[in-house]
């Protein structure tokens, strides 16, 4: 699933409701100019915090009475620096300079400055922790896909018998099986690398939940009459996932209203031996635990492989038969007496171990090995198998079998639980493709590869195993089974490759299918990157709300003290105090330009009037004085003048330079 298949935009994700789960998902590319973004919003909403914590700071601090210039200063500083950074270095430099002229300095400036240390710390540490907002959107992309719907071979398997059957085109023959087996075999890949502890994790990503688990019943009942399971009527091994929420399990990404549950129960045992030589060849075994098709027996197995069928290379086959108790009319298997049921699905699995031969004896039911007379006591290889005497072992068939719930009576109960349309198009998408995951398919479609003893087999020599074997057989089925459903999930929306298999997609049609085709969750982040909309949100808001009062603070506090006639002063020494309002103030006490809105946060000149620095001015005394031609002078300025005098000796107009 590449970043092509992936929806980018707005979305909800139900797992964690509608308003955690808001999400954005965006390219990587725009990802990383949003996440740049956060960070510089959120430095300057540390910037405007800053502001108004010096503003607090500088009303707080400032009294009627005069104080002394190290005071002063420090008040300057707060009302004029921009930054936390620029104040901690302002206020380290005051410390710094009066520690000889001043009463406690450090005990005046470095509080300060500890303050704004605080201020730049918290916001520089948010500013980081900003790109958080990625992980709260989580790592769940919805999938889309042009070719969203059922595949033919689902669409045709739900017009036969509710999706049990395997399907068939029109007269051209069973569909071609290609397709299936590969998916079945990239389930069973998926099984034995997520399912279970350890395995291969870098793998197992792609599925909203890693693996559906169940509960184990070692010591369920026999499924079946009590005298044809192997361990009599408590030592049949169930398997039970629960609820298999559609959402949770499945990533259809629906609200609570819209969501199924479906459950799964298999309850496994190994079967006594049915079995008899044919009258003909002795060499020849039938297996009979029901008829199949005209044949009266189950299965027929040749004991002398040299004369079977089976080629000479060939380990592990397994054969399996399915019986759908919910269906009616002739199947390919009718179970006898002992194993049928009408309320239950019941696959049968025959184990043939054909060339393998064992190197150590094996107790358990289904790979029962011993020691084989025909090859010297103490030596050679094992056959598998249940001897019938204590004089020779003989290498014949077993089986396990399975019984599951019944699909076609799950399916027509569902009918009567009052399902809303989603629910219903939910319960039609999962019905159609019944039969691929199930624990027949599994086996069927893999074959001898679908055990797990084959993997210890080498040169036709079976390694050791377990006296539990069959237990892990049928729960690596399970595995496959259940790993199948959530590929058949996801292929829903993902659509399929080709149609090179013989199987084409047929597109979603009611306006429920076509919603499904937007609500598939899975594990994606290759080339994008989910925002949590409820992290943004804070992000901005409050950001906005603090550049907003940082604005602002001054105007609202200096209106309100107006109208109430209260500490006005403090406003007005706010006033003078900035930067701006410092220089006019040392320019016109030297009589240096005619200035306008002398009260305003920016006085200005009249047209034409420049000011400066005198050409002659000390250097290590540098101060203000008039420079304004004489011509260009008006009589108040002129009368200022006189009092000022020529500006090289201090008068009651001379003002120093900052």
């Amino acid at each position: 699933m590449s970043s092509e298949h992936t929806y980018i935009g707005p979305w909800i994700n139900w797992s964690h409701g509608p308003v955690r789960g808001s999400t954005i998902t965006l390219s990587t590319r725009d990802a990383g100019l949003l996440t740049s973004f956060l960070a510089l919003f959120v430095s300057a909403a540390g910037t405007a915090f800053w502001k108004i914590l010096s503003y607090c700071l500088h009303q707080a601090l400032t009294h009627k009475a005069p104080q002394n210039a190290c005071h002063q200063q420090r008040q300057v500083v707060l009302r004029n620096t921009t930054s936390a950074a620029a104040a901690i270095y302002q206020f380290l430099r005051l410390s710094w300079a009066w520690r000889k002229t001043a009463p406690g300095p450090a005990l005046r400036s470095l509080p300060l400055a500890f303050l704004a240390l605080i201020n730049l710390s918290l916001f520089a540490v948010a500013g980081i922790f900003s790109s958080q907002v990625t992980k709260a959107g989580g790592g769940d992309r919805l999938l889309i896909s042009s070719n969203c719907g059922y595949s033919s071979e689902a669409r045709l398997r739900s017009e036969t018998l509710g999706g049990l059957l395997p399907p068939t085109g029109p007269s051209q023959g069973p569909l071609p099986p290609v397709r299936e087996a590969r998916r079945t075999k990239s389930a069973d890949d998926y099984a034995r690398d997520c399912y279970g502890s350890g395995g291969n994790v870098m793998g197992c990503g792609q599925y909203v939940q890693r693996h559906i688990p169940w509960a184990v019943n070692e010591h369920a009942s026999c499924p079946f009459s009590q005298d044809i399971c192997v361990s009599g009527g408590t030592a049949a091994y169930e398997m039970d996932t629960g609820r298999i929420d559609s959402m949770k399990a499945l990533g259809i990404n629906r609200p609570p209203p819209e969501r199924l549950s479906y459950r799964k129960v298999t309850t496994c045992s190994p079967l006594k031996w049915h079995g008899k030589e044919s009258a003909q060849d002795s060499q020849i075994l039938f297996l009979d635990y029901g008829p199949v098709s005209n044949s009266n027996w189950t299965f027929k197995y040749n004991k002398d492989n040299s004369l079977a069928s089976v080629p000479l290379n060939v380990d592990y086959t397994i054969e399996p038969f399915v019986h759908y108790g919910a269906l009616t009319g002739h199947q390919h298997w009718r179970p006898d007496s002992a194993l049928i049921r009408e309320d239950a699905d019941v696959s049968l699995f025959v184990l043939s171990a054909n060339n393998v031969k064992y190197s150590v004896p094996v107790d358990d039911p289904i790979f029962k090995a011993s020691r084989s007379k025909l090859t010297g006591p103490g030596n050679g290889p094992l056959a598998p198998g249940t001897p019938p005497s204590e004089e020779e072992a003989v290498n014949q068939p077993d089986a396990v079998v399975a019984v599951l719930g019944s699909y076609g009576a799950a399916l027509s109960a569902s009918d009567n639980l009052g399902m809303n349309p989603m629910q219903k198009a939910i319960k039609d998408r999962l019905g159609k493709s019944l039969s691929l995951y199930s624990i027949y398919s599994s086996v069927k479609w893999l074959g001898g590869n679908a055990l797990r003893a084959s993997d210890t087999v080498l040169d036709h020599l079976q390694g050791p195993l377990p006296d539990n074997q069959w237990t892990i057989e049928v729960s690596a089925w399970m595995a496959t089974s259940l790993a199948r459903l959530q590929q058949v999930a996801v292929e829903y929306s993902g659509g399929i490759s080709s149609a090179t298999d013989g199987v084409t997609q047929i597109p979603a049609d009611s306006p429920e299918e076509k919603t499904m085709c937007r609500s598939q969750k899975v594990r994606n982040t290759t080339g994008t990157v989910s925002f949590s909309v409820l992290g943004l949100l804070l992000i901005l808001v409050i950001g906005t709300i603090i550049i907003t009062i940082s604005l602002s603070l001054s105007t609202i506090v200096g209106r309100w003290r107006s109208f109430k006639r209260s500490n006005e002063f403090k406003q007005l020494q706010w006033i003078l105090d900035d930067i701006l309002q410092l220089y006019r103030l040392a320019y016109e006490e030297a009589g240096q330009g005619r200035w306008v809105y002398r009260g305003d946060s920016v006085p200005v000149t009249k047209v034409g009037d420049v000011i400066g620095i005198p050409e002659d001015a000390n250097k290590d005394h540098p101060r203000l004085r008039s420079s304004i031609s004489p011509q260009k002078k008006s009589s108040e300025q002129l009368e200022m003048d006189s009092l000022i005098g020529d500006g090289n000796s201090r008068t009651t107009g001379e003002s120093t330079a900052y």
